[in-house]
């Protein structure tokens, strides 16, 4: 159950305030489209229309991380967060890389 930034389980409650609130990602995938774009010496729209689309998979990849801690602390206990909190960043980082190259490739056959 959701009270404001406070998630509550079974086992406790999840401060998202508490840990990383995502705010590392949104800049990360921020990062990644500008270097997509001038890395493959992208046209300007399409290097416009990378930005927001990062922006849009960080916050997506983020709600499946938040989820999936939330998850963890549900069944092993609010303790058990500390434990796959830093591999669950790193996992949607990578993911969300991914997702930017497949990105890029649409927007090239695309020629937009």
């Amino acid at each position: 159950m959701q009270h404001g930034n406070v998630i509550e389980v079974s086992t406790g409650v999840v401060g998202i305030d508490d840990a990383c609130s995502g705010i590392r990602s949104l800049q990360s995938s921020l990062m990644i489209s500008l270097f997509f774009g001038e890395f493959y010496r992208m046209k300007w729209f399409r290097r416009a229309l990378l930005v927001p689309v990062s922006f849009i998979l960080a916050i997506l990849f983020n709600i499946c991380r938040t989820s999936f801690l939330t998850l963890i602390a549900a069944r092993k206990g609010v303790d058990a967060i500390s434990r796959y909190h830093d591999e669950a960043g790193l996992s949607i980082l990578l993911a969300c890389t991914a997702a930017m190259w497949g990105w890029r490739g649409l927007l090239e056959k695309l020629k937009c």
